[in-house]
């Protein structure tokens, strides 16, 4: 998964990093041109993952609770955002 290329989420075609040196500043949609800082899509990626996470161990802990009486689960409200930029999770 730490492979997985950054993606424009309105045109889902690979972003391209741009570098100031050895350092990403920028990632820019190559088809529609849309940009944003570097640091803000590691952070926003970050939260995807963590939403991807939370989603993952809901469904076990759904499945898990299913066959007992003494033990019920709901699950808790996934905060979701939507950005310019996004990583494919497999499903």
């Amino acid at each position: 998964m730490a492979n997985e290329p950054i993606k424009c989420s309105s045109c889902n075609v690979a972003a391209h990093v741009i570098l100031e040196g050895d350092i990403p500043q920028r990632v820019v949609c190559p088809r529609c041109g849309t940009s944003e800082d570097y640091a803000r899509v590691k952070q926003s990626i970050g939260h995807q993952a963590a939403a991807y996470a939370a989603d993952e161990i809901g469904k076990a802990l759904k499945g898990l609770a299913r066959g007992t009486k003494g033990v019920s689960y709901k699950p808790g409200r996934i905060r979701s955002q939507r950005s310019k930029f996004r990583v494919d999770f497999p499903r």
